[in-house]
């Protein structure tokens, strides 16, 4: 072989190489676009399960079994409205459909966290007063924490109405309208989130 022989087999070499990390990296960001679904249908079902489990009769006389029972509920409705958001048009059916969906999606994304940090606390106070702390006494401050976060839950969304705009987007398809947070309350969104 003389050497144009071996510079055109390299670039014949390199241009293969290039072709093949193209190929791998699209089928990865495939991979990825579809990962958040299967991630969340994962969990779907995983909240299931988890709602069960705190449904038997053993683990349902703990005074959190309440808490741990509405969180799985909650977390498995949040990620199956993500799930019709990310794989139908429902929410940009209608507007009354775009306040729905928005308006649930803001309100079980502020219960997730916020049933998470009563838990936390609820720990927090029996490791501070383990004689005091009774699970008597835990099960109704329990109750208690479930009312107050969901009334400050349903409170707190309400703000999702003054945010949601539903209009037409594109001229190019005038008669489609979709669901969107408004560009000018962008701080407010990212408040919420």
């Amino acid at each position: 072989m003389d050497s144009t022989d071996l510079i055109a087999d390299n670039k014949t070499n390199g241009t293969d190489d290039s072709d093949r990390a193209s190929f791998y990296l699209l089928s990865a960001f495939r991979l990825l676009l579809y990962s958040n679904n299967i991630m969340a249908g994962i969990g779907v079902v995983i909240n299931f399960v988890n709602y069960r489990v705190f449904c038997h009769s053993p683990v349902r006389k703990h005074y959190l079994s309440r808490v741990l029972r509405l969180l799985s509920l909650n977390d498995m409705m949040l990620q199956l409205i993500y799930l019709v958001t990310a794989t139908t048009t429902l929410h940009d059916s209608n507007l009354f459909s775009c306040y729905v969906i928005t308006y649930s999606y803001s309100l079980l994304t502020f219960l997730s966290a916020w049933l998470l940090v009563g838990i936390s606390l609820d720990r927090f106070m029996c490791i501070i007063l383990p004689a005091t702390y009774t699970p008597r006494i835990g099960s109704e401050k329990a109750y208690r924490l479930v009312i107050i976060f969901l009334a400050l839950g349903l409170a707190w969304s309400i703000h999702v109405f003054l945010l949601v705009d539903y209009r037409v987007v594109t001229e190019m398809e005038p008669d489609r309208k979709y669901c969107r947070i408004q560009t000018s309350k962008m701080t407010w969104h990212a408040l919420d989130s």
